[in-house]
């Protein structure tokens, strides 16, 4: 079986994977037209949050982690 390439673009949005299997990433609205926003959602989306299980084993694949 060949191996898997890892995914640079999921590999670039992903910023760790835990000794647990979660994967933390960086929540969205935080780079772009930050002066339109009110400041709940800019603070939210300045945190880094887990993926969802259902998610996690497609994440996996992609950046090809065991």
């Amino acid at each position: 079986m060949p191996k898997l390439k890892t995914s640079k673009t999921t590999s670039k949005r992903i910023k760790k994977v835990t000794k647990n299997g979660l994967i933390i990433h960086r929540n969205m609205s935080a780079q772009h037209r930050m002066h339109g926003k009110n400041k709940k959602i800019k603070m939210r989306s300045a945190q880094t949050s887990t993926l969802s299980s259902a998610n996690v084993k497609r994440m996996k694949k992609l950046i090809s982690t065991k």
